[in-house]
């Protein structure tokens, strides 16, 4: 990774392939491809993108009755990823709820 700016940005984190990305986003725009967008529909876009983010962080709090084996394992899967366990079962019914993964 290089540490100098790309040209004509202030940003000397970016690799190449980000400079790359950022050089044909200009050239799209300077060529017209990309069209700059009003402030009220950019309003309107962060407004919708907010509520859409509320609504996913909404949680609520569950009881559950585990066998407490399982919950050992769980603990110990979790303390091998470096995550609290409850953030771990969050995460596996969340994968099981959008159907990233199935039991079947």
């Amino acid at each position: 990774m290089k540490n100098i700016p790309a040209p004509g940005h202030d940003a000397p984190f970016l690799d190449e392939d980000e400079e790359h990305t950022i050089s044909e986003i200009e050239t799209a725009i300077d060529e017209g491809k990309i069209l700059p967008q009003t402030s009220e529909k950019l309003e309107g876009l962060r407004s919708e993108w907010q509520k859409v983010l509320q609504e996913t962080q909404k949680r609520k709090a569950v009881t559950l009755r585990l066998q407490e084996r399982d919950i050992l394992r769980v603990k110990t899967i979790a303390r091998e990823l470096g995550i609290p366990y409850q953030t771990y079962l969050a995460s596996v019914i969340h994968r099981v709820a959008t159907g990233e993964i199935s039991i079947r």
